[in-house]
């Protein structure tokens, strides 16, 4: 990760080659320096780039260049500062690379704008995982226009309808009077993401913001609330109705509730299942929420072996069991099948889902046991043929039962079945499973 010094090791140093249409430009960082994986990044942001990293015998000198067609193009260089010596800070470095690449880019292709924040983005995301998915997304988003982020009255407004807990619906709109261009490069960045998925099953992987700051608790909020025009143009176009529509976004408002039970403040961390949401994938019918997705291989291989042919990648509708709404009551869960059945057949008519799957924890063959045959759980177990064996999963139970998962299990309530059910297993050094079940349709 960035410059720093290399002691105790034989002189190495990182390549970083980015490749443009105007050649190939490479960068090798000079020996007794760490590998310069941010580097790769910064180049990898310019216009048409893409960047990859090789570890190489030690350069004599930090020396990038540019082979293009009308021959080598020297890097500008400008006087190396003092703090560009051991133990100056990467944000030092990293605004002296970036201001050499934005100059040597210029040369090349001066048509060319090139993002100015990159680097106070790269200072915003979690660690080395999300500024890799970073670069990624933000090659992938050239040209991408900014998303326009509603203030005042508009955003409490649509902070409203993403049903978004009231006490933190000021929180929000004063921190989007404060959005810096690095927020607002992040936030257009990940939302082109979202809208390239738009009406597809793509699955959208977003960088994660260090998690103490504004933008970690609230950048996707905002980016969401900037998105409602969009995905309710989208379930309009579809012929979803307005009541599908809305009760299917409110799953914003709904997380954020989990995470303050968990957590004891206002954020929002479940970016990439609103994702779901967003792109026109899930959408909540009734009791039950289902998700347009395609069937694995194991699940495919099971469901073929009890009669059903079924490939990898087939078209099948997910199962999601939402918060909050109640038990989950046969007739309820029976009107939400048969809902979505009709609505899948006449808004995606050419994706033909024969199979319903549900991957959970409440497919555990103890609850019917635990609970009884007549309970709720064990009739919504009965709807599906489990298609793998379980495995195991303490994790699940305790966190949808609870929403507190970090708490001491002693501390916990036990006031209903279920939560009794729960720990009386784990207390006694049992373990809990996640089922894959499958039913056909029509069930």
């Amino acid at each position: 990760m960035a410059f720093g010094p290399d002691r105790g090791r034989p002189a190495r140093s990182i390549a970083c080659e980015a490749v443009f249409p105007a050649g190939t430009l490479t960068f090798a960082g000079a020996p007794g320096w760490a590998a310069d994986t941010d580097t790769a990044i910064l180049l990898s942001r310019l216009p048409g780039g893409r960047a990859q990293t090789k570890t190489i015998d030690a350069a004599p000198a930090i020396s990038p260049r540019l082979n293009s067609p009308g021959g080598p193009m020297a890097w500008p260089t400008r006087s190396c500062p003092k703090k560009m010596t051991t133990g100056a800070s990467i944000n030092t470095r990293l605004a002296y690379q970036q201001a050499n690449a934005r100059e040597f880019w210029k040369r090349c292709c001066p048509c060319s704008r090139v993002p100015h924040c990159t680097v106070a983005v790269i200072d915003l995301l979690a660690d080395g995982d999300a500024r890799t998915r970073w670069a990624e997304l933000a090659a992938a988003a050239q040209g991408a226009p900014p998303l326009p982020v509603p203030q005042g009255t508009d955003l409490a407004e649509r902070l409203a309808e993403l049903t978004v807990p009231y006490d933190a619906i000021a929180e929000i709109v004063a921190i989007a009077t404060r959005l810096g261009e690095d927020h607002l490069e992040f936030i257009r960045v990940c939302a082109a993401a979202v809208l390239r998925a738009m009406g597809g099953r793509e699955v959208v992987r977003f960088p994660a913001p260090a998690p103490p700051s504004d933008l970690g608790r609230f950048g996707f909020v905002l980016m969401y609330a900037g998105l409602v025009p969009v995905i309710r143009d989208f379930h309009a176009q579809i012929g979803a109705p307005d009541s599908v529509s809305r009760a299917t976004l409110a799953d914003l408002g709904r997380n954020m509730h989990v995470y303050r039970r968990r957590y004891g403040t206002s954020g929002f961390d479940k970016q990439e299942w609103l994702a779901l949401h967003f792109t026109g994938r899930l959408y909540q019918l009734g009791r039950l929420q289902f998700e347009r997705t395609a069937v694995d291989r194991r699940t495919a291989s099971a469901v073929s072996a009890a009669g059903v042919q079924t490939a990898p990648g087939d078209p099948v509708l997910s199962v999601h069991i939402p918060r909050y709404l109640g038990p989950l009551r046969p007739a309820e869960c029976d009107e939400s099948v048969a809902r979505a059945e009709r609505f899948f057949a006449t808004r995606f008519p050419a994706e033909q889902n024969q199979l319903a799957i549900c991957i959970s924890w409440l497919l555990d063959p103890q609850l019917a046991a635990l609970l009884g045959e007549q309970s709720n759980i064990a009739t919504f177990q009965r709807r599906f043929a489990l298609a793998l064996p379980p495995e195991v999963d303490d994790v699940s139970p305790v966190v949808f039962t609870f929403d507190q998962p970090d708490r001491p299990r002693a501390l916990l309530p036990r006031r209903s079945r279920l939560q009794q059910a729960v720990l009386d297993v784990l207390d006694r050094g049992g373990h809990w499973y996640t089922g894959t079940g499958w039913f056909g349709w029509p069930q």
